[in-house]
């Protein structure tokens, strides 16, 4: 398949004949176009389709620097061009332009795309449009794509070949080779090449640079997706543009599993291209309804697009030339038709394998096609000639339809590049521009952070708002602490003031009609201990209390409680606070370091262009949060030490009150139970005086080991009550607290004053930008200024035609 740029007249000023191999393609002298009195006449085709003759003799020479002034034997025979005039010609100047400075990578410019099945005459083809000498022996095989450039250079200046290799424009896929970069260390310059030169060349670069090794193991390349470049350049040369690449094939003999379908969407991507005008070159011998590239054809390209051609037509014999004549005028049933474009008929050039420097092309297609059956073709379909003429009319038609389009994406691509490289900012070249950086990201930080902890609700991310999140922890740990905190359960008495008040009340101000309900009432709101019940609230406490005071009062007398058993149960019962504790402390740190991190990320990306520094801030994050833990769990460790050793004591008023309320409680209690006796003595006649008096001291003397359990029970009840509120205070205010708020913990590390305090080196490696920034940098960098000089180009249109495009 070749493609051409619209930088080419395909009315062009080169010579028309073959490379004599042994000559070398050099610049060093002006050629023009001599005319030989005693050549064959080449037929002239004039712009009203009427044939003349002409006595240009051919050239057998190609070379960088033809002279463009002198007429040649193409422009001779053609009598006409399509650019030629000013407003066409300032239009095709702006697309060279935009051709030479690159802009093709970014915007589709129109240009023509010749594809065809393998061994279908594409090469000779391309040979007769450009005089280019690509290899067509027989058996040769295109195996990567080849793009020649010819461009035109200041006066004065010297003609150049350079010879690299370059990535292809675009992913290709279904080739599963494994990556290699050794293509990009092709590069030579010359001042001239010949044929045999350029043979060597293509040899080198098949099997060193581009690995080829035909086969179908594991190990074998049949193709490359590289494309070799050769620039021609001089300041005779015109500016066109060639791209040929390997041609379809039907079947995968000889190929690598994947290769046959590569080539077809190598093929299928350029056709896709809505600016491109495809030619399906067909082998004017083989059935056309046998030719991969067709088929292709009708799936990627509108008919507005499509141009047929028939190759080797000079081999055919009578019978096979009447039904390419008549496929050309429609008259065929059996393959499609090109309706739009249609098709032109052309020959091959001479023998391919034995050159002759002396045949003329446009001679011997004019004499073939002057016999039958070719005279029934159209004469403007007939012969590369008038290929080019229609070529260069439908190029030139496309680029002055497509260019207002073109001028409008330009802009749109420069707008998004400008935006790309104001996004990146400044290049931080000296310390002070690596500091002034960080400082920015740092900043940016530290006021996230901050509105995490103030105004979380001016936060997006959830799990940033970190004064919620703390909030919500902080009162899940006083439910929990409230709820399972304890190792032994109390006894459910309730110590409110307003409950002892009524249960008082309904026993000391009965009615007498209702002493006996308000007596059952009393019973009904005793404690929860006096309601029958299979296992008492708190019994297992009470076992405790007793085991405790049988440990310690062996030494006291009856009734008297030893100092040391309300310490002893007290830490018993708060054993479970310091696990609790630390569990809450770890979740709310581990909290505030997720909103740490996503801080981070929302300031410097981990996954774009500052990805090493949000690595780099991520560990010293880390590092703080592993430091400030360590410092509210020493800290949390101490406090719960010193909770379980100290000596207990309490200073507020509101315990003796709550122990007081306990207590009546209890005599209330007593005091329905002793009515509940009488009555029943006095119904049954069951219980003696004595029974009852027996039974009331029971109740309420200190002396009983009863009271002296419910006595130790309260007074630890109501004391751990007050110092469960403390514990949660302080772990909460304060242990909590202090991490959260840790001026060198994760959430505040980072600020303007950590990046002032780095020394220089650090900033230097901080702050530096990374390798893939400076490579987008240098990108954009270029591609602005080729769409800026692309842009400058269009411009210049209505000065020149005196019209806006």
């Amino acid at each position: 398949m070749i493609a051409f740029s619209p930088t080419m007249s395909l009315v062009s000023a080169e010579p028309s004949d073959s490379l004599t191999p042994s000559r070398p393609i050099q610049g060093i002298e002006p050629l023009s176009a001599p005319s030989t009195p005693d050549a064959t006449p080449s037929p002239r085709v004039l712009s009203n389709g009427n044939a003349s003759e002409s006595s240009d003799a051919s050239n057998s020479e190609w070379s960088a620097s033809d002279n463009l002034q002198a007429p040649t034997k193409c422009e001779a025979s053609i009598g006409h061009d399509a650019f030629d005039n000013d407003r066409s010609r300032a239009l095709f100047d702006v697309v060279d332009q935009f051709q030479s400075c690159g802009a093709g990578r970014y915007i589709d410019i129109p240009q023509l795309v010749i594809v065809g099945d393998q061994s279908t005459g594409k090469s000779s083809l391309l040979r007769s449009l450009t005089d280019i000498p690509f290899p067509v022996a027989d058996g040769c095989c295109t195996r990567f794509a080849t793009r020649i450039v010819s461009r035109r250079t200041a006066p004065g200046t010297p003609n150049q070949v350079k010879i690299t290799i370059v990535p292809p424009d675009f992913k290709i896929k279904h080739f599963d080779y494994p990556p290699d970069d050794h293509y990009r260390s092709c590069h030579e310059v010359r001042d001239s090449l010949t044929a045999e030169e350029f043979s060597r060349i293509i040899e080198k670069v098949t099997t060193e640079y581009m690995g080829i090794n035909p086969g179908t193991g594991v190990n074998n390349k049949n193709f490359a997706v590289e494309v070799l470049k050769v620039e021609i350049l001089g300041p005779q040369r015109p500016h066109f543009s060639i791209l040929d690449i390997p041609g379809t094939v039907n079947n995968d003999f000889n190929l690598r599993p994947g290769e046959k379908l590569g080539i077809s969407n190598m093929v299928a991507e350029y056709m896709k291209q809505p600016q491109n005008i495809v030619i399906c070159v067909a082998d004017a011998i083989a059935d056309l309804a046998r030719q991969f590239a067709f088929e292709l054809a009708k799936i990627h390209v509108d008919e507005t697009r499509l141009i047929g051609v028939f190759t080797k037509c000079d081999v055919l014999k009578r019978t096979g030339a009447e039904k390419i004549v008549q496929i050309v005028n429609g008259k065929e049933e059996r393959v499609d038709k090109l309706s739009h474009h249609g098709w032109f008929v052309v020959r091959n050039r001479a023998d391919d394998n034995d050159p002759d420097p002396d045949f003329d092309l446009q001679q011997a297609e004019a004499n073939l096609f002057r016999q039958e059956p070719w005279t029934n073709v159209a004469e403007s379909r007939r012969g590369s000639t008038r290929l080019k003429m229609y070529l260069s009319e439908l190029l030139c038609d496309k680029i002055v339809t497509a260019f207002p389009r073109l001028v409008a994406r330009l802009g749109e691509l420069l707008r998004d590049a400008e935006v790309s490289m104001a996004r990146l900012g400044e290049p931080r070249k000296t310390n002070e521009m690596k500091r002034a950086y960080l400082v920015s990201l740092a900043q940016k930080y530290e006021e996230r952070a901050k509105d995490a902890l103030e105004r979380p609700w001016q936060l997006e991310r959830p799990n940033t708002r970190v004064r919620r999140l703390v909030r919500e922890s902080n009162d899940s740990f006083a439910e929990q602490m409230r709820t399972s905190g304890h190792v032994y359960t109390f006894e459910d008495y309730d110590t409110k003031e307003e409950d002892y008040i009524r249960r008082l009340g309904e026993l000391m101000f009965p009615d007498a009609q209702e002493a006996q309900q308000n007596t059952t009432s009393a019973l009904s709101a005793a404690p929860a201990s006096e309601k029958e019940r299979p296992i008492r609230e708190g019994e297992e406490l009470f076992a405790k209390i007793r085991e405790e005071i049988n440990n310690c009062g062996c030494t006291e007398l009856p009734g008297q409680v030893h100092p040391d058993i309300i310490p002893r149960l007290y830490r018993e019962q708060t054993l479970n606070w310091r696990a609790i504790a630390e569990d809450h402390l770890r979740e709310v740190a581990a909290g505030v370091m997720r909103a740490a991190e996503e801080i981070l990320e929302s300031v410097c990306s981990r996954s774009g262009s500052a990805g090493i520094l949000f690595e780099e801030w991520l560990f010293v994050l880390h590092q703080s949060y592993d430091d400030a833990l360590e410092r509210a769990l020493r800290e949390f460790q101490t406090y719960c030490d010193g909770d379980q050793m100290k000596l207990l004591q309490i200073t507020d008023p509101a315990f003796a009150k709550k122990l007081r309320i306990l207590k009546s409680l209890r005599m209330v209690s007593t005091i329905a139970q002793a009515v509940k006796l009488a009555a029943q003595a006095k119904k049954d006649m069951h219980f003696s005086l004595e029974e009852i008096e027996l039974t009331m001291f029971d109740a309420c003397h200190h002396s009983t080991a009863k009271n002296t359990a419910n006595e130790v029970h309260d007074i630890l009840k109501v004391y751990y009550e007050f110092s469960l509120q403390s514990f949660i205070r302080h772990i909460t205010n304060t242990i909590v607290e202090d991490f959260v708020i840790d001026p060198t913990g994760p959430l505040k590390r980072l600020s303007a004053t950590y990046i002032y305090s780095l020394p220089p080196g650090e900033v230097d490696r901080l702050g530096q930008e990374s390798k893939d920034v400076v490579e987008e940098r240098l990108l954009l960098d270029r591609r602005i200024k080729t769409l800026r000089d692309a842009r400058n180009a269009a411009r210049t249109v209505p000065v020149k035609t005196g019209s806006s495009v």
